[in-house]
């Protein structure tokens, strides 16, 4: 890949349709554009440092979202892979940092469904509470899973009855 201006602008220009498609909820729509996205990040780390000499980027719309959306889709190659160029550049290695906790959340998220369809309807807060995990986390991955269409959460008094798709 030819690292120039046309590579940059097109990581923008996907970062943009990211921020649209999540606007209007089109999921997978985001999560193939995060995978199109980030390829073209040692591209924007080396012009960006090239023309203003130093990478000050502090937030990506395809590492943030499409990583966590990956990890709710379960899509663990595709997580690796984006894990390997962050990590392979020194100014993306926090970037990197994240898809390795979204990686460790592929393994919660199907623990999630696993208990989920051992016992359809389970409450989130029964769930929450009978894992070792963070409570506050358990009850973000339900909400990722069910963002993403593999469960259902119908809400029932303070809590959700969680089903899996």
């Amino acid at each position: 890949m030819t690292c120039d201006n046309e590579a940059v602008q097109r990581y923008f220009t996907l970062h943009d349709e990211i921020g649209e498609a999540t606007r209007v909820g089109d999921v997978r729509r985001v999560l193939d554009l995060a995978k199109e996205a980030a390829p073209l990040i040692p591209c924007l780390v080396r012009e960006t440092k090239r023309e203003f000499g130093v990478f000050d980027i502090q937030n990506s719309r395809a590492v943030e979202l499409g990583g966590r959306l990956l990890a709710a889709m379960g899509d663990v190659a595709a997580l690796r892979e984006m894990e390997r160029i962050l990590s392979s550049l020194p100014d993306t290695r926090s970037w990197a940092d994240l898809i390795r906790a979204y990686l460790d959340d592929t393994i919660a998220g199907e623990t999630i469904l696993r208990r989920v369809r051992a016992d359809p309807g389970i409450l989130q807060t029964k769930l929450r509470d009978s894992m070792a995990a963070d409570p506050a986390h358990v009850s973000e991955l339900c909400y990722w899973l069910a963002r993403v269409g593999r469960l259902r959460r119908i809400r029932e008094g303070r809590s959700y009855a969680l089903f899996a798709e």
